[in-house]
């Protein structure tokens, strides 16, 4: 095998790397809306204060 054939597929390796990196970093922050667009069924459902609402959002993004 030639220097140059392996230098692409560790050229294609390393964008590979690059793109999974990048979706993950624009992926992460729509798992923690979850728990955002959930706290305030949750709190008309149980009558929860905003305070402890918050903890709720926390612990989701904690979980997470």
């Amino acid at each position: 095998m030639s220097h140059h054939a392996s230098s692409n597929g560790a050229e294609g390796n390393k964008l590979l790397i690059l793109a999974a990196v990048c979706l993950a970093g624009l992926v992460l922050p729509l798992s923690f809306s979850g728990g955002a667009v959930a706290t305030p069924a949750i709190g008309r459902e149980l009558g929860g204060d905003p305070t402890l609402l918050t903890w709720v959002t926390n612990a989701f993004m904690l979980e997470h």
